[in-house]
């Protein structure tokens, strides 16, 4: 080679990986670093979670899962000019450096989304779209899936069978001891159900609890390790912040006779005239996250709050 070509070829490999180190030195995604995504954690006042970061003008993100260990952080990351052209994502910390979010392989061609894992990390449950096989699949119908973990990601989807049939519900919750639970709405039930492993299969799936005296008025739930407690977001609710359309974030607690107390309202502090949705305690119970979606703006955020108010409204409604 000409040695001025071997230069030229020279200079233009060094401006390239200039660029590339610029580009990375920019990359916002690089400067987090340490437990949940580097973030100061917040008191007693809803804050922001990694603001500007995953939910931006273009792109709109909902539902917030850690790992047990606090290495996996999981999400949901669409486009909003198509709801299609996303998924559920997944940030891995790795020599305490957090990885740019990446849509993982269960991820199909329909909407995928609402999704929770298992106390030991190793099964994800989530909702999907996709067609069921075997099974004939309503229209615009959602239903439970489930992958295991394996040495290269997640192996390959399978349909959850509850009662061994598949099950329409939307974001799934489970405890420590493997028991799952679900909202379901439908004309005839609604309220949130739960199912028991036995023998390596899920039971028939039954109803634990409704939050007033209709249906579809339950959606996306979180319940505790051990089972001593459910936040619920519920729309159509009498005592609804915006209205009863919108959803507000609700507790209930399991009584001794094992049923549930009263759904009792979070608060102004969390419910505001805005939509909240999407409730996760993360694996150590320190810190309760949420979405708080504003539809007139069509824009959305995640929240993080310390957890004390849980354990504060226990003490209430024990005290009775």
């Amino acid at each position: 080679m000409d040695p001025k070509n071997k230069l030229n070829t020279y200079y233009i490999l060094l401006a390239i990986i200039l660029l590339i180190g610029c580009d990375i030195q920019n990359d916002e995604y690089l400067n987090l670093r340490g437990s949940y995504l580097g973030q100061k954690p917040p008191g007693i006042i809803p804050e922001i979670f990694v603001p500007g970061l995953l939910n931006t003008e273009s792109m709109r993100a909902f539902g917030t899962v850690f790992s047990p260990d606090g290495n996996e952080f999981y999400f949901v990351h669409f486009e909003k000019a198509d709801d299609l052209s996303g998924g559920i994502k997944r940030m891995r910390r790795i020599n305490d450096k957090w990885t740019k979010p990446v849509l993982l392989s269960i991820n199909s061609e329909t909407w995928d989304n609402d999704m929770c894992l298992s106390p030991d990390g190793k099964t994800i449950i989530f909702r999907s779209f996709r067609d069921l096989p075997g099974w004939e699949k309503p229209d615009n119908e959602a239903f439970l899936w489930f992958a295991e973990r394996t040495e290269n990601g997640w192996g390959k989807p399978q349909p959850l069978l509850c009662g061994d049939k598949p099950v329409i519900s939307i974001y799934p919750s489970m405890a420590e001891n493997m028991n799952l639970y679900f909202p379901v709405r439908g004309k005839d039930k609604g309220g949130i159900y739960r199912s028991k492993p036995v023998d390596g299969k899920y039971g028939a799936p039954q109803h634990v609890f409704s939050a007033v005296d209709s249906i579809n008025t339950e959606g996306d739930l979180y319940v505790a390790p051990d089972e001593s407690y459910m936040i619920i977001s519920c729309s159509r609710h009498p005592d609804n912040t915006r209205g009863s359309r919108w959803g507000d974030l609700y507790i209930t607690f399991r009584l001794n006779d094992d049923s549930w107390s009263e759904e009792i309202n979070l608060g102004e502090t969390i419910n505001t005239e805005l939509v909240e949705y999407c409730p996760q305690v993360t694996p150590d119970g320190k810190y309760l996250f949420f979405t708080r979606f504003d539809p007139e703006a069509d824009s959305a955020d995640f929240y993080w709050v310390y957890a004390k108010i849980i354990d504060e409204l226990k003490l209430e409604v024990f005290r009775k």
